[in-house]
């Protein structure tokens, strides 16, 4: 991994090689303007440096592959809700439909409407609906999960 014991021996030797000693007067014959206003210089072993570029190119690698998740994401979102309206507009036309059907047909007198084996069919029907709604919650739940 990128972080090890062996570091810390590595940046004490960093240190002592760039701190210069207490009692040593520094006695610079070279402008002020022209030092480096920055830090002192890093150094920082080859091996190691390919090691960090190759982890920053993983991290950089995983980004980009959660963000194109994450669009994937929004984009099956935006589908679901689309089939959603139009599946509540064909229900609704299909409801609008059945009542008109219903209030034009004529009725004999004495003749019972309700039908035993319409009921367990519309029985079947919400029980379905109700475990879809069920499955799509627990979908949801995964999927936030995974974020």
């Amino acid at each position: 991994m990128l972080f090890k014991r062996r570091e810390k021996d590595d940046f004490k030797e960093i240190k002592d090689a760039v701190e210069e000693p207490s009692d040593y007067k520094e006695y610079d014959e070279e402008p002020l303007m022209e030092r480096s206003m920055g830090s002192a210089p890093l150094f920082v072993k080859i091996d190691k440096y390919k090691d960090v570029i190759s982890e920053i190119q993983e991290m950089k690698s995983f980004m980009s592959n959660i963000k194109q998740v994450f669009s994937v994401l929004h984009e099956t979102d935006g589908i679901r809700s689309d089939a959603l309206k139009v599946m509540r507009a064909s229900i609704q036309r299909l409801e609008k439909s059945v009542l008109e059907i219903d209030a034009e047909l004529v009725r004999p007198k004495g003749l019972s409407m309700e039908d035993i084996q319409g009921r367990e069919e519309a029985g079947h029907i919400e029980n379905s609906l109700t475990d879809l709604q069920k499955q799509l919650s627990e979908l949801k739940r995964e999927l936030q999960d995974m974020r």
